[in-house]
């Protein structure tokens, strides 16, 4: 994703109200209300996910919450996703990856390091708790710091590298027979019942106002196929 770090943020204002008028009302009015409860507050990644059908489904679950920015780490493991289970949905998200292949460093660490210079709090999501770390109960987890949650491989788990660097690890309450739910299944469980603490408290946990624009210029720009000619037209 290009970076928008020295962006002229009144330029891409005026760019974004005028490429909304190019969408029909209803869209209009649906881009705006999602942008509206969008967050980055809470962030997810995905370690070394395998089955192209959880991690689509994870996307899935990520854009119907709100949550914008998903973190992928590529260690041994490609990641991919099935349209059919995704729905698009990873048109309209961030994604940061992280490959073995490209990093000098590990890229579990690498990822966790630009996490906590974001100034994350970094959970590991682990089906039971983790000798020697902080545990805590996915209902009672502190959620005024900003959290990335991370989800392992469907067989092996989180890797020893990320157990080391995780801060804390989150578990979700079960009281079946089972030891642990599917991965996207624990991924739609966590961020529902975080998203849904976070909207009932005082956090301002929405997109800051540049944020806001800047996800809206690049939802348009897949959305609207012809966005650098009419940008050009633009008076």
């Amino acid at each position: 994703m290009f970076s928008y770090r020295n962006i002229n943020v009144e330029k891409i204002k005026k760019e974004v109200h005028y490429l909304l008028d190019f969408l029909t009302e209803h869209r209009k009015e649906r881009f705006l209300n999602v942008v509206k409860n969008r967050t980055k507050y809470i962030t997810v990644v995905l370690e070394d996910i395998y089955d192209p059908h959880n991690g689509s489904a994870c996307l899935r679950s990520c854009d119907a919450n709100g949550i914008q920015d998903i973190y992928i780490i590529e260690r041994k493991n490609i990641f991919s996703t099935k349209e059919g289970v995704s729905m698009g949905s990873g048109k309209w998200l961030t994604l940061y990856r992280y490959n073995q292949k490209i990093y000098n460093s590990d890229p579990t660490i690498y990822c966790f390091d630009e996490l906590k210079q974001k100034n994350y709090k970094i959970y590991g999501m682990s089906a039971y708790p983790i000798k020697g770390k902080n545990n805590h109960s996915l209902l009672e987890v502190d959620i005024n710091q900003p959290l990335a949650l991370v989800f392992g491989s469907e067989k092996d788990g989180l890797s020893s590298v990320a157990i080391d660097y995780l801060d804390d690890f989150i578990q979700i309450p079960m009281f079946g027979f089972v030891e642990s739910y599917n991965i996207s299944v624990a991924c739609a469980i966590t961020i529902f019942t975080l998203m849904q603490r976070l909207r009932k408290s005082k956090i301002k946990w929405q997109l800051s106002e540049k944020e806001k624009y800047i996800t809206l210029f690049e939802w348009l720009k897949k959305d609207i196929p012809a966005y650098e000619l009419i940008l050009k037209n633009m008076e």
